[in-house]
């Protein structure tokens, strides 16, 4: 024979992603084999259906390895490809090593260190292509897979059979080299025997431990590996039948990979909303190759098949409870890559969670849903102008913890005795300090997080809303275009129901929230709270009214909880409400440096109580509070409300101003 008898790479591999394959302990639609009190290193064989098995050893079997080889398995196999041999019957003898152990956490019934092989790994297909484990010798014990596998097998028999009488012919017995694994210096050949007996045949290298013995049944092959120190796999081998060389110098085929290392594999993003976590494939494959992964945090498993097709490449998922999976890929039961998603990228950001679909972009979202839908945004930063137009929409950032927001306890205080607490009280009068406690102090955790950015790309408002009882919450909003289209978040006239809560808003040049004029009906029922509010040259938020020549004065406002900072507003105002009914309340004025003053009211019936106004930056003639119309009771403001330095009312003017 020739080397033109290797393992078949045909490309004839069938899509199986996600189907489960077996990679050790115990799973669904597996069928286990004990090996019962007899004694011996292994406890049990598992097998999932007929192509992949699990074998769990003792702990006995791992202290007592010779040379750290834990037992001799020969896996019988049926080798579904027809131009393999003549019955269809082929071995495969390997030395376990404990490097070819993985270990498991204990379960009930599981052994710790298991051995795992796939067939369609082994022989580079899937589990659809036919190829079968029929059964399993471990240190002379066979155990047989129960899944009837050798159903319909022909010459599927276990049992020995007597061969022909008289010798083998030596010229019918050839070595051939399979492939190589340069990580583990390991190289695999295959002894085929065309005899119509079995044959017992011993391989010879340069290195001593190159050397072995191989059973080959009648018309049949036997896959052996070799394993020589610091040799990448790169080695040759002669074959003997008693005292006849029957093959001389077979080079080991480092052009072929036995155990395949992909080029790339990492985590690419995480949706979420969905929980799943999406991760890349990539090596270069002269046919369809078949991966097993494992998720640690999941203890999901199944198989991934890169196709022989340009970029050789592929995509897939897996379940990421709170965002994270550790996936790791097996081949022949070797781990041969780990990738985390802990800190990629969101992918599929925005989600339309009422309707369950997700989006690249918020705007793409906003044009697909409809009235009362919920949008959730878990991204980083979109660059994008919003407009919302769908009534009732609630559009929401979700935002994201940094990493040194993690829950820490607090420490619990020792009790004192009442010896030692006598004694430090006694310590304390007489002047004496008492030693500190070597406990590290307790700090509170940071809890800030990361929101999403709406960045408007210096084009017109980021954010303009033209629609009612819309929720904008959990946004970092920023980069609005020049004035006078430019500003943060712009309202319509004549919307209502809308809240804007909880988030930072930053501007240039203007104002971080307005509504235009009202030229009929004006804004109503207008939410803003908990946001934190900052801008430059420009006021700060200003809502419209008569006083701007408007139609009607906007009505039932709450401006609450609210930071607003700046970084010089000039002549320009922080806050004005030309506002009808509403509260302003429990807001922080962070002295926003400002020549004209910091809160405006046009319109009557508003409460303004427990706010705090930082005026050291204030002008000469700026105000805390102006109430231009003259219908509020400025004294009551001034009991109600905190002001630094302290404050006065101006019974002239109308307004509060610094003492």
């Amino acid at each position: 024979m020739t080397d033109d008898n290797r393992i078949s790479r045909r490309a004839s591999l069938k899509g199986i992603a996600a189907t489960g394959a077996f990679i050790g302990g115990s799973a669904l639609g597996v069928s286990s084999v004990s090996a019962g009190d007899d004694g011996s290193g292994v406890k049990r064989v598992d097998f999932k259906k007929c192509h992949s098995m699990a074998v769990h050893f003792r702990r006995s079997a791992i202290k007592s390895a010779k040379k750290d080889v834990v037992a001799t398995a020969t896996v019988r196999l049926y080798n579904a490809d027809p131009g393999a041999n003549e019955n269809y019957i082929e071995n495969y003898q390997k030395k376990i090593t404990k490097g070819d152990l993985r270990a498991h956490p204990k379960k009930k019934g599981d052994g710790k260190y298991v051995w795992k092989f796939n067939v369609f790994q082994f022989y580079d297909r899937t589990p659809e292509d036919g190829d079968k484990i029929l059964s399993v010798k471990i240190d002379g014990k066979r155990f047989e897979n129960p899944n009837k596998c050798a159903k319909d097998v022909p010459n599927a028999r276990t049992k020995k059979k007597k061969g022909k009488k008289g010798k083998a012919d030596p010229d019918r017995i050839n070595l051939i080299a399979v492939c190589t694994d340069e990580e583990t210096d390991m190289a695999r050949y295959k002894v085929t025997n065309n005899n119509a007996k079995p044959v017992k045949v011993t391989y010879k290298g340069e290195d001593k431990c190159a050397s072995g013995i191989v059973k080959v049944e009648a018309k049949s092959t036997t896959y052996f590996d070799v394993t020589v120190p610091d040799s990448g796999g790169d080695m040759t081998l002669d074959l003997y039948y008693g005292d006849w060389q029957v093959s001389e110098g077979v080079q080991s085929a480092t052009e072929h990979e036995c155990i395949l290392r992909p080029h790339a594999f990492n985590a690419e993003c995480v949706n979420r909303y969905r929980t799943k976590a999406k991760f890349y494939l990539h090596h270069s494959i002269d046919s369809d190759r078949t991966f097993v992964y494992h998720v640690a945090e999941t203890g999901e498993k199944g198989t991934i098949t890169l196709r022989n097709e340009p970029g050789n490449a592929k995509s897939f998922w897996v379940k990421a409870p709170k965002g994270k999976a550790t996936v790791t890929l097996y081949y022949e039961g070797v781990p041969v890559g780990t990738a985390s998603s802990a800190d990629v990228d969101i992918c599929d950001p925005v989600v339309n969670k009422t309707q369950g679909e997700s989006y690249d972009t918020i705007q793409e979202a906003v044009d697909e849903a409809n009235g009362n839908d919920r949008i959730k945004v878990f991204g980083k930063r979109f660059e994008e102008n919003v407009t919302i137009d769908v009534d009732g929409l609630t559009l929401k950032g979700v935002s994201k913890k940094k990493k040194t927001d993690k829950k820490r306890k607090k420490p619990k205080r020792k009790k004192k005795d009442k010896k030692t607490k006598g004694k430090d009280k006694k310590s304390k009068k007489a002047g004496k300090k008492t030693k500190k406690s070597k406990e590290k102090k307790w700090k509170r955790p940071d809890k800030k997080a990361k929101k999403p950015v709406i960045d408007g790309r210096g084009e017109g408002p980021t954010v303009f809303i033209d629609a009612d009882d819309v929720t904008l919450r959990g946004f970092r909003i920023e980069n609005e275009g020049s004035r006078p289209d430019g500003v943060g978040v712009q309202i319509e006239p004549g919307s209502s129901g809308i809240e804007i809560s909880k988030n930072t808003i930053v501007t240039e040049s203007s104002e971080t929230i307005r509504d235009e004029v009202p030229d009929d009906d004006a804004t109503s029922d207008l939410t803003i709270a908990n946001n934190r509010l900052h801008t430059d040259d420009s006021s700060v938020t200003y809502i419209h009214g008569t006083a701007s020549q408007g139609s009607e004065d906007a009505s039932n406002v709450d401006f609450v909880k609210n930071v607003v900072t700046a970084d010089g507003l000039g002549d320009h105002l922080a806050v004005g409400l030309e506002v009808d009914g509403g509260t302003v309340a429990n807001n922080l004025f962070a002295d926003p440096p400002t020549d004209f003053g910091h809160l405006e009211l046009f319109g009557p019936d508003m409460t303004v109580k427990s706010n705090k106004f930082r005026g050291h930056s204030l002008g000469d003639d700026a105000f805390y509070v102006a109430d231009w119309d003259n219908t509020y009771d400025l004294d009551a403001i001034l009991q109600n409300n905190r002001f630094d330095p302290p404050a006065e009312v101006d019974e002239d003017e109308n307004e509060i101003v610094p003492a």
